[in-house]
C-alpha cells in the first residue's frame, strides 16, 4: 500500500514540476536567462529534485518493468494539465494517442491466469 502511495506522490511530484516549468518558460518570452531565475521554474526544479528521491522509495516496493511503465498514467495527466492550465488543445491523433496508453496501462494490470 505505501508503495502504490508513494507512486502516487511520485506522479503528482513530476506532474506539477513539468507544469510549473512549462509556465516559467513561458513568462520569459525565449529569454533564457529570466527563463532559468523565473520563480515558476525554480519551483518546478525542486519539485522535479524531490521527485527524485520520492522515485528511488518506489524502486524499493516494486519491479522497474513493472512501475516504470505504469508512469505512463503521466503522459496522459500532462497533457490534460496543459488544456487546463496552460491553454494547450490537442488533435483528434494525440487523443488517440492518450486513448493508447491508457489501454497499454490497463494491460499492465491484467493477470494472465
Amino acid at each position: 500500500m505505501i508503495g502504490y502511495l508513494l507512486f502516487a506522490l511520485n506522479i503528482l511530484l513530476q506532474w506539477s514540476g513539468q507544469i510549473l516549468l512549462k509556465t516559467g518558460v513561458n513568462a520569459a518570452n525565449g529569454n533564457w536567462s529570466k527563463a532559468v531565475f523565473n520563480p515558476y521554474t525554480i519551483a518546478g526544479g525542486a519539485l522535479l529534485a524531490t521527485n527524485l528521491l520520492v522515485w528511488l522509495a518506489v524502486l524499493r516496493y516494486f519491479k522497474l518493468s513493472y512501475i516504470y511503465p505504469m508512469g505512463a498514467l503521466l503522459y496522459i495527466l500532462t497533457a490534460i494539465g496543459g488544456i487546463i492550465f496552460l491553454s494547450e488543445h490537442l488533435n483528434p491523433m494525440q487523443w488517440v494517442g492518450i486513448g493508447l496508453i491508457v489501454m497499454g496501462v490497463a494491460a499492465l494490470n491484467v493477470p494472465l491466469r
